[in-house]
């Protein structure tokens, strides 16, 4: 069931307990059953919304370590921590050789 329809359902059933309350003739027997219903659904809502809240927590981060190997290690720190002039640089180079590809 969508949680949509579980608060509908929830809603229906305070509804028919307001009703119920209302009505002494029919209190006893209407009131609790209506009573049960709500407690039920209010139940599955709860269910419904710790369900959503658990599925839209986020993932634990993926940490990858640095190589073992100390030249591998260190090339990836320089990529990782190069300055800004560095990565125009790159980007620029990057761009040059773009516009020397021939074009179809």
């Amino acid at each position: 069931m969508e949680l949509d329809d579980l608060r509908e359902d929830l809603d229906r059933a305070d509804e028919e307990v307001c009703n119920a309350e209302n009505d002494h003739h029919y209190w006893s027997d209407i009131a609790r059953l209506a009573r049960s219903e709500r407690s039920s659904a209010r139940s599955l809502v709860d269910e419904k919304e710790a369900e959503v809240e658990e599925a839209e927590k986020a993932p634990p981060p993926v940490i990858q370590p640095l190589p073992s190997n100390d030249d591998k290690a260190l090339k990836i720190l320089f990529f990782m921590n190069k300055s800004d002039e560095f990565k125009v640089l790159s980007r620029l180079s990057l761009v040059a050789q773009q516009l020397l590809v021939p074009r179809p």
